[in-house]
């Protein structure tokens, strides 16, 4: 269990706030309004996850379970959106 939690979860959580940041920074507009708000949030998000990504590469803190399924459903979010920020957003809306 000890390995789990040094090695994997740690390199797990890595890896999904690192591609998380790259989905959202690969993001092509595609001839889709620009909004200010969501283009600021898309920067605080991509900076938060890269920079969550290099404190675990860079620290080595211990991770929990919990942090790598918020990681990983993070990334899950950012995948199936295509990293469109403002579409996470109005679909949060919507589920309320």
């Amino acid at each position: 269990m000890t390995w789990l939690a040094q090695e994997v979860l740690p390199t797990v959580a890595m890896l999904a706030y690192f591609a998380t940041s790259m989905r959202i920074l690969m993001f092509r507009r595609q001839g889709r309004n620009h909004c200010a708000r969501y283009s600021v949030l898309a920067s605080l998000m991509i900076g938060v996850t890269l920079s969550a990504a290099v404190e675990i590469l860079i620290l080595k803190p211990p991770v929990n379970l919990g942090q790598c399924v918020i990681a990983l459903a993070f990334l899950f979010i950012a995948c199936r959106t295509r990293g469109n920020v403002a579409h996470m957003m109005l679909r949060a809306k919507s589920c309320q």
